[in-house]
């Protein structure tokens, strides 16, 4: 059995804004197709785990959330 795992959009964006990228920068960013972040973020696609690994890494330090810190419950 495999566990799908999916980005939650309403933690992504908040960060993408206050970092002031794209999602192709991201994408870039974390090595991955821009197609294979639409689809991760549309629910089409679950992120291998390194992905999901590098994707924490990217937003580290940061929250969506005043005064508090990102955890993979917020963005997964």
């Amino acid at each position: 059995m495999r566990i799908r795992v999916y980005i939650r959009v309403e933690t992504l964006i908040p960060l993408l804004m206050k970092k002031g990228w794209t999602q192709q920068k991201l994408a870039r960013r974390i090595g991955v197709s821009p197609w294979t972040l639409s689809m991760a973020m549309n629910m089409r696609q679950s992120p291998r785990a390194d992905v999901q690994h590098r994707l924490m890494e990217a937003f580290r330090g940061m929250s969506h959330k005043p005064g508090g810190r990102l955890t993979w419950d917020d963005m997964f």
